[in-house]
């Protein structure tokens, strides 16, 4: 069952009460309006919302994603939101990319630290079919 849990221009985080539990990230068009204080401020509120609903898995759509992830913010997010994801037990991570290659290369390289990852899986797809299709899940809407 889907559960809406915060809209804004900039993305959407749907939550799919299922087992195993899905937390969605929808980055939208109005993410071009981000500055790295408010790219900052959203990563902490999906982190909020993936230690409040524990979800196995972590899809996140950054098709629209138009913010390009400098390496102080990428050093950032490595320290301070994949420890997070560690410890509520995220298993996987599932990507699906820009088509651009320089925002593509930053998203990988946020999840490049196979250290901070531990045992957690990072994949990058082309569609969010790709990511279900390897999370081996299928979303109920309703």
């Amino acid at each position: 069952m889907l559960q809406s849990l915060f809209s804004s221009e900039t993305y959407n985080i749907s939550f799919y009460k299922q087992s195993p539990a899905v937390l969605a990230i929808d980055w939208l068009e109005g993410s071009k309006w981000l500055n790295n204080q408010g790219f900052r401020e959203s990563i902490e509120r999906i982190a909020a919302f993936v230690e409040q609903h524990q979800p196995r898995y972590l899809l996140i759509n950054a098709r629209k994603l138009n913010f390009i992830i400098v390496p102080d913010l990428q050093e950032w997010y490595q320290k301070n939101i994949i420890s997070k994801y560690v410890e509520v037990g995220l298993e996987k991570i599932g990507v699906v990319m820009t088509g651009e290659f320089v925002a593509d290369l930053a998203i990988k390289q946020v999840f490049n630290d196979k250290t901070s990852l531990q045992n957690m899986q990072v994949k990058y797809f082309t569609s969010s079919d790709e990511v279900l299709e390897w999370l081996d899940v299928s979303l109920v809407k309703s």
